[in-house]
């Protein structure tokens, strides 16, 4: 059943970027991680990571993920210096394509939304 008005295709990393300068904490996930034999997908704004900001009264800074996808590679490792706006790791987003009107109407989803 046809959930949406995309289906998935192939596509190109994204950059991460450190939102914030300080040491690279831990990241919640693997590049690539698998569960089930496939590639785990991690929802839009989930926390994938923690960058420790200096100074004693600061708040460890999130980073989330960019959209739904996979961290595809990490580049900065747990307690490495980190500059906000550096790239920390590559994403690999879960892309999508619109699907065309008539295939739409065909399945009676045209009119939703």
């Amino acid at each position: 059943m046809l959930l949406g008005t995309e289906v998935p295709i192939g596509g190109e990393t994204v950059p991460v970027k450190a939102p914030a300068t300080g040491t690279m904490g831990w990241w919640r996930y693997e590049a690539r991680e698998t569960e089930g034999g496939k590639i785990k997908t991690i929802r839009e704004g989930e926390i994938i990571g923690v960058i420790d900001v200096e100074g004693n009264s600061s708040l460890p800074q999130r980073v989330r993920a960019p959209s739904e996808g996979h961290i595809d590679k990490i580049i900065k490792k747990e307690g490495e210096p980190v500059t906000e706006g550096e790239t920390i790791a590559e994403w690999m987003p879960v892309p999508t394509v619109p699907l065309p009107l008539e295939i739409l109407d065909r399945y009676g989803y045209s009119s939703i939304g």
